[in-house]
């Protein structure tokens, strides 16, 4: 039999749980409630004429682009979801939502907004896109809530999300991406990267690139090449990794506070202490400076097998 004051701390830690849901601007339906999902997919497609600029901005979903060899038009495949107490209740929401999807000459627009739906709509739906296209192309993607995925385009990237990963492969051009509360990982391709997530790694491999790399919580690695030009390395907290030809011709700045730097590379100049300014194989073509607070920082040789 319950005690009266183990009921009482029971009705007290309900009364905080409630609260806090009322603080965050969710119902009791959103959190203890049933969650019935309701989904619909729909499919699009658009001729363009020369390469597309593809400009996707969705809240609470996904955005994965990817190209098909000799594909010429852009195929658009739009999941809409909602949540209800019904599966009757749901579907009515998913009926509901408003997508555009349009066409601007060469430019396709793709748009879920948060503010364009009524509240309940707002409150428990979201849209993914999922785009082909061909491999010469523009990108702006944008989402609250979700990851970005984009696979083998040429051109340049714009991709931005708030709560989510974004993952780059095969790209050729120049990259940002930008993320709160997620990682950033780039596998294989050749251009510039500037690469910004407040809390989530950054793994960069198997490219030839410029690179501006900064997280404030979380590790960051690379392995590849640097382009000729200035590269930065930057966390606040978490381990920098970097492993490059020993061939290449690099200065390396390299700074820490907390922890240790080490390399294998035939590094000539300052290499003690926290603080190194160092060159390999000078005159060097590429500065590479690598900066953390709180992590140890590596300079390796880039092994065969990840060429």
């Amino acid at each position: 039999m319950m005690t009266r004051g183990l009921l009482g701390r029971i009705a007290v830690l309900a009364a905080l749980a409630l609260a806090l849901v009322g603080a965050a601007g969710c119902d009791v339906e959103d959190v203890f409630g049933p969650r019935v999902e309701s989904t619909t997919v729909r499919a699009t497609s658009f001729v363009v004429v020369g390469a597309p600029t593809i400009d996707a901005v969705t809240a609470n979903g996904a955005v994965h682009l990817q190209t098909a060899a000799g594909q010429t038009d852009v195929r658009v495949q739009i999941t809409l979801r909602s949540r209800g107490t019904t599966l009757e209740e749901a579907t009515a929401r998913v009926e509901r939502i408003v997508v555009r999807a349009e066409q601007e000459g060469d430019r396709i627009v793709l748009r879920y907004v948060a503010s364009e739906q009524d509240a309940e709509v707002r409150r428990r739906s979201g849209v993914d896109f999922d785009v082909t296209l061909p491999e010469s192309a523009d990108v702006h993607a944008e989402t609250s809530n979700g990851a970005i995925h984009v696979v083998g385009i040429r051109g340049a990237l714009d991709l931005t999300t708030s709560n989510g990963e974004i993952v780059v492969s095969d790209f050729a051009g120049g990259v940002t991406a930008r993320t709160s509360n997620g990682q950033i990982v780039v596998d294989g391709g050749e251009g510039a990267l500037h690469l910004v997530t407040s809390n989530g790694r950054i793994r960069i491999v198997h490219v030839v690139a410029i690179v501006d790399a900064e997280t404030s919580n979380g590790e960051i690695t690379f392995s590849g090449r640097l382009l000729d030009g200035a590269h930065r390395f930057v966390t606040s907290n978490g381990h920098i990794g970097v492993r490059v030809p020993s061939t290449e011709a690099i200065r390396v700045v390299a700074r820490t506070s907390n922890a240790s730097i080490s390399s294998s590379l035939p590094l000539v100049g300052d290499t003690e202490g926290h603080t190194w300014d160092a060159v390999l194989n000078a005159p060097a073509a590429a500065t590479l400076t690598a900066e953390t607070s709180n992590g140890a920082i590596d300079l390796d040789a880039l092994l065969q097998q990840e060429k």
